[in-house]
């Protein structure tokens, strides 16, 4: 059967207000029941309903504490996008093969209405749908599968007067950019999480040592998280309580290669290891249930 799309709001109700005297028709008055339960849609695609069964329709699970990642990332690495090199400005970086959280895409990879290109180095593997029919249709977006990481720059020399175009992909499939100012003999973290990175350019007066990049532990939040009280975040199974770590979403519009990330991040306070876990939970406010208010405002 075809899926019912319907334009809402939808208000359900008895015969008359209560204490209005009106009979009410209803002779069993309760909740609502949903054999699977209820979702928030991805308002950034669509339409979707009528004879959308076997599209992808996003959306995460629930309404409010909603698990947007529950996943434990890779080990910190600082070489495992690009190793120890030489750069040269103006040259890409050669990015570093599969390794321990990384995987290389041999073919496009689709996630809804957007797709990765084949050689994207994907970030402690692909995003995923939990599928609820076997025809397709409604889907929701899978929180184990959702990490995006931002990306850790490794100076030998003084390069502070560089820096680096990063090209990449968000958990959604959304192009990334990102002028990544680098440092002086130490390491630096780009502001953008990404689930795929496809290319590294440097610009500007390098110092001749070499560089590395490998994968932050600072994280993607999946969905715009503005003020901490309408986030949960656990690391390594322990409830965090203190803003340490939390960056907001950044809500300057248009973003630039620049500006921050669109979503807000969470930096772990202790060294991932493959094993511990990082888990967050949002609930979305009144206020910002728009597209750009729910996922941020569009990627540059």
């Amino acid at each position: 059967m075809s899926i019912t799309r319907m334009t809402g709001p939808l208000v359900i109700s008895g015969a008359g207000p209560q204490g209005s005297g009106a009979l009410d028709y209803n002779d069993s008055p309760g909740p609502s029941a949903f054999a699977h339960g209820v979702g928030l849609a991805d308002n950034r695609w669509g339409p979707y309903g009528g004879v959308d069964i076997a599209t992808p329709i996003p959306m995460w699970y629930g309404t409010d504490n909603i698990c947007v990642l529950d996943q434990a990332p890779s080990t910190l690495s600082a070489t495992n996008i690009s190793a120890a090199a030489i750069p040269v400005a103006g040259t890409a970086l050669t990015l570093a093969g599969a390794s321990t959280g990384i995987t290389v895409l041999t073919a496009p990879f689709a996630l809804g209405p957007n797709s990765f290109p084949t050689g994207a180095r994907m970030i402690d593997g692909n995003p995923a749908y939990i599928t609820l029919a076997a025809a397709g249709g409604m889907s929701c977006y899978d929180p184990r599968t959702m990490i995006g990481r931002c990306l850790q720059f490794t100076s030998v020399g003084n390069d502070s007067s560089a820096t680096a175009l990063v090209i990449g992909y968000d958990v959604y499939g959304v192009i990334v950019h990102e002028t990544v100012t680098l440092t002086n003999a130490t390491v630096g973290v780009s502001k953008k999480p990404l689930k795929a990175v496809l290319s590294i350019t440097p610009a500007g007066t390098l110092s001749g040592s070499n560089l590395s990049v490998g994968t932050a532990d600072t994280y993607d939040i999946p969905m715009a998280s503005y003020e901490f009280p309408f986030v949960k975040i656990y690391w390594s199974n322990a409830l965090i309580s203190a803003t340490t770590g939390w960056t907001a979403a950044v809500t300057t519009d248009p973003a630039t290669a620049t500006t921050g990330a669109t979503r807000g991040t969470y930096a772990v306070q202790s060294a991932s290891d493959g094993t511990k876990k990082l888990q967050v939970f949002l609930t979305p406010s009144a206020w910002h249930m728009t597209p750009a208010g729910l996922w941020g405002v569009t990627q540059f």
